[in-house]
């Protein structure tokens, strides 16, 4: 158990690491390089999640990951895709039906409390690998003050 905290750990730093540089390679040198941060999240997120039902053998929170990946990517994608309709529309001078407008925003609400999702998966497999983590030392503790 003491070795699923130090992983879930090391897999954080690391998926959180190469997150943040590519979103500040991104944003000040090379535009493309933004393509990587959310895949490297989304990595971080379903392993620590992973790595974490492997050690206690609840898989609540690798599942919440997973679809919350997947829901994120899909509605993001069709939030991209109807904001391009939107904006042919804006430019031929035509009127956005509002039911556009509606699904668009009903997407980025969807794709944001997916990206919450995933960030609260990931935290919570932190929090519940700390928690296994402490609860093996005193086992132990306790154990060996018996003998």
């Amino acid at each position: 158990m003491d070795t699923s905290y130090r992983r879930v750990k090391k897999t954080l730093q690391i998926g959180l690491g190469v997150t943040g540089a590519s979103l500040l390679v991104g944003g000040i040198i090379l535009s493309p390089v933004l393509v990587f941060a959310p895949p490297a999240l989304i990595a971080t997120a379903v392993t620590t999640a992973a790595i974490r039902s492997a050690s206690n053998g609840k898989w609540g929170w690798t599942w919440v990951a997973s679809i919350a990946s997947v829901v994120w990517v899909s509605s993001a994608i069709y939030y991209g895709y109807l904001w391009g309709l939107a904006f042919d529309l804006a430019d031929a001078n035509q009127p956005v039906p509002p039911v556009q407008e509606y699904v668009l925003n009903g997407s980025l609400i969807l794709s944001l409390a997916a990206f919450v999702a995933i960030l609260v998966s990931a935290i919570f497999s932190a929090i519940g690998a700390r928690q296994l983590d402490l609860r093996n030392r005193i086992r132990s503790d306790a154990y060996t003050a018996d003998v």
